[in-house]
């Protein structure tokens, strides 16, 4: 790509920090950068008597802001060599351009203090063996990660794919991740690297400076912050399918930004229980390098009644259960898809068993732990819904992974899942994704010759 016509001089860093960002006063020699750009970067959640907690803080990237000016038609655009227009550039370092650059990635775009807190210590001591979820999701459906957040210990790398209005997404995501508290989760954005693709923004400079500002006056306003926020978020769009959901792409941005050993690839939706990372950390280390470089840790999951407390213990789950308030995913709409965890065996009491082995059969699609080195990479080919999970297990089988089950967690969905609740156009990408299935499986066989592993 050609370089940027903007150069951007950072001329004050951190002057006052935040769980998410810090000041950063940018001056430019371009006379397309006007005087509101400072707008989008006024700080939220300062307490009035706060003190800084480190110039490496965290700063909104410039790629970032780059991609505003952009948007409201102040910068220009650079022509990549097949001739589609990207917003960044690469002299940015943060902004690039994913697969065959159907997708602009700005990864670390929104940093929470804690994620960054556990990658330090991951870098101190990596013998900590922390596990990083990755997960996925369209503006609309990123409230589920709060539950996922509280939830979870430790890093959660997240995907979001913005879909129009850059502005008042990206303001949206701010002040929902400052007012829900989410501190162990990073934003990386996604966007579709086609400018006709935006609409014109909703949000402008102005409006997006006053709600920001009344966080400078101290915590005190924090509550009424958060209400007006959860008024201009409900004006975003949601995700209604003007472009194609990337789920497959989305899922493997999230884990190429991870830095942990082992990610977990989970839906935005899906819960963990409290023993998840002592469970794999005690199964990596019961595995020599070998059996983890070819192993996957299968965790069973569960649909669950939405209630304010979920279980948190295998006792907890067992328990619910047992009272009709739980029962295994996808159990009434694709119970071949799960059944393979041999749900049977794991609700048996074995206190002193980590794991078991199970085969893979036909239509299986666990979530599991695995090494990042030894993850296999979603086939991005599949979007909107069906077979893009299946598709990957599947591969994984045919390269010759064991499928263990990790006996003390599981995983949660809030609600039954029932017939009826999904989108419009979910029998049509079935169809589609279905004959894409049939060549998938076909292409297995060119690409792993020497496996006796087939995918029916």
């Amino acid at each position: 790509m050609s370089s940027c016509s903007l150069t951007f001089q950072v001329v004050l860093v951190c002057v006052i920090v935040t769980q998410w960002c810090c000041i950063v006063l940018i001056v430019s020699t371009s006379p397309h950068l006007s005087s509101d750009l400072g707008a989008y970067l006024v700080p939220i959640g300062i307490d009035s008597d706060s003190e800084g907690r480190g110039e490496d803080e965290g700063l909104l990237s410039p790629s970032l802001l780059h991609i505003l000016r952009f948007v409201e038609g102040e910068t220009n655009l650079n022509e990549s060599d097949g001739g589609n227009s990207v917003f960044v550039d690469e002299v940015f370092g943060i902004a690039t351009i994913h697969g065959k650059g159907d997708y602009i990635v700005v990864e670390d775009a929104l940093v929470g203090d804690k994620y960054r807190s556990f990658r330090w210590a991951e870098a101190k001591n990596p013998k900590n063996h922390l596990i990083t979820i990755c997960t996925q999701a369209s503006l609309g459906g990123v409230e589920e990660i709060e539950f996922q957040s509280h939830a979870f210990e430790g890093p959660i790398s997240v995907s979001v794919f913005i879909e129009e209005d850059i502005p008042q997404s990206i303001y949206s995501l701010l002040t929902f991740l400052e007012c829900k508290n989410l501190r162990n989760v990073a934003i990386h954005l996604v966007l579709q690297n086609d400018k006709s693709a935006y609409t014109e923004p909703s949000l402008h400079v102005g409006m997006l400076e006053t709600y920001l500002k009344q966080m400078r006056f101290g915590a005190q306003h924090k509550k009424t912050f958060c209400e007006q926020a959860d008024l201009v978020s409900s004006q975003a769009v949601n995700y209604n399918h003007n472009l194609p959901y990337p789920n497959n792409a989305l899922r493997n941005i999230a884990v190429d930004a991870a830095w942990t050993d082992f990610v977990i690839v989970l839906d935005a939706d899906i819960v963990p229980s409290m023993e998840l990372s002592n469970a794999v950390r005690q199964a990596i280390l019961l595995s020599s390098e070998n059996d983890i470089s070819n192993t996957v840790f299968i965790i069973p999951t569960y649909e669950v009644r939405k209630e304010s407390t979920l279980p948190s213990t295998r006792n907890d789950i067992l328990e619910w259960v047992s009272q009709g308030k739980a029962q295994p995913f996808y159990k009434d709409l694709c119970w071949k898809c799960q059944k393979h965890t041999r749900y049977d065996i794991w609700q048996q009491d074995h206190p002193n068993r980590l794991l078991y082995e199970v085969q893979w059969k036909d239509a299986f699609e666990p979530f599991y732990a695995v090494h990042r080195k030894a993850f296999i990479p979603y086939d991005e080919r599949f979007k909107q819904y069906g077979f893009n999970r299946i598709s990957q297990v599947c591969e994984t089988h045919v390269a010759g992974y064991h499928f263990k089950v990790l006996y003390h967690a599981f995983l949660m969905h809030r609600g039954f899942k029932v017939h009826g609740k999904f989108h419009p156009s979910k029998e049509a990408d079935m169809k589609r994704n279905k004959a894409l299935y049939l060549q998938f499986q076909s292409e297995l066989r060119i690409n792993y010759p020497k496996s006796s592993r087939r995918c029916y």
